[in-house]
């Protein structure tokens, strides 16, 4: 295919007729790319990609840097669990490294909703993506995308709460394992827009994911900061356990 591909670029720079038909043959193997990559860029701009644009940080939110996470942002709203009630969650996500102190970043609920059905809640949420040490070399050896989400989001106690329901036992409304029904989520989202020709070779010859229970709580902060995400080679395999470390608050 690289082959192909540089003879059609050749084509194209070269006599008027042979470069017809190399510009026609590189502008479909461009637009067949396009199509190839798309899904792929749709899934780091829901990250919130680094190398797109760098984090703003605690700086001004411009043009040239992202302010947050598209994909943590629909976390928030499955954290919430409020999808019955018909009140829409508009979270707003920033980027921001979860360590520091000064200043400290932490989520927050905007407001109050009584009567859920006519209310928006609005909720600020915090991301610090974390990627791997190899990174930096670039050379498509290791994984691209964030290897580890730093999120920090309200819990399902106090979003309910919010949104005017009665008061539940925190043990109780995020006792579930949240974070594993998100990365399950986040599966779900990339085969709904992968190419059926990537899905099928992903089925056929990929490694399988399998989401397992939350980790913790590490309920001293520390200890949840710096305690990235799990991936764990399975025996018998081959699959690949995927787990969180949470921390509840």
């Amino acid at each position: 295919a690289i082959a192909e591909t540089v003879a059609a670029y050749l084509m194209s720079r070269s006599a008027a007729a042979a470069a017809t038909t190399g510009d026609r043959d590189l502008r479909a193997r461009v637009e067949a790319t396009a199509e190839l990559l798309r899904p792929l860029i749709e899934a780091l701009t829901m990250e919130g990609f680094y190398h797109f644009l760098p984090p703003c940080n605690s700086g001004p939110v411009t043009p040239h840097c992202a302010a947050g996470s598209p994909w943590s942002e629909i976390a928030q709203s499955m954290m919430g669990g409020l999808e019955a009630t018909g009140l829409e969650v508009n979270a707003t996500d920033r980027f921001h490294p979860v360590y520091q102190i000064n200043p400290v970043h932490l989520p927050h609920i905007l407001n109050n909703c009584t009567a859920p059905a006519s209310c928006r809640l609005s909720i600020a949420t915090v991301t610090q993506n974390i990627y791997a040490v190899e990174d930096s070399l670039d050379t498509a050896f290791f994984p691209v995308a964030a290897t580890t989400m730093r999120v920090k989001l309200k819990s399902r106690q106090a979003v309910r709460q919010a949104a005017g329901a009665r008061p539940a036992e925190f043990n109780v409304t995020d006792a579930p394992s949240i974070c594993r029904a998100v990365n399950e989520a986040s599966l779900a989202w990339a085969r709904e827009h992968a190419a059926a020709s990537t899905l099928q070779r992903f089925d056929r010859i990929g490694e399988p994911l399998v989401f397992g229970d939350d980790l913790g709580p590490y309920n001293a902060g520390p200890l949840w900061i710096w305690n990235d995400m799990h991936y764990t080679e399975q025996e018998p395999g081959p699959s690949l356990l995927v787990q969180s470390p949470m921390m509840k608050t």
